[in-house]
């Protein structure tokens, strides 16, 4: 994960945004994403939806 948002902060994209089953929010929050918005079930799992500003990184 961490080489993907290299990646991506290098190719000048400025948000990565994604669906996390709710259970794996602490390992993308220690990466730097923040939660937005409400769970919601996605193939019966609960999920939120987090995100990440690479501008600035």
């Amino acid at each position: 994960m961490k080489e993907t948002l290299t990646v991506s902060s290098q190719r000048g994209i400025p948000r990565v945004s994604l669906h996390a089953q709710v259970s794996s929010i602490p390992f993308y929050s220690e990466l730097g994403f923040k939660t937005k918005g409400p769970e919601f079930y996605e193939a019966g799992i609960p999920h939120r939806q987090m995100h990440l500003d690479l501008e600035g990184k």
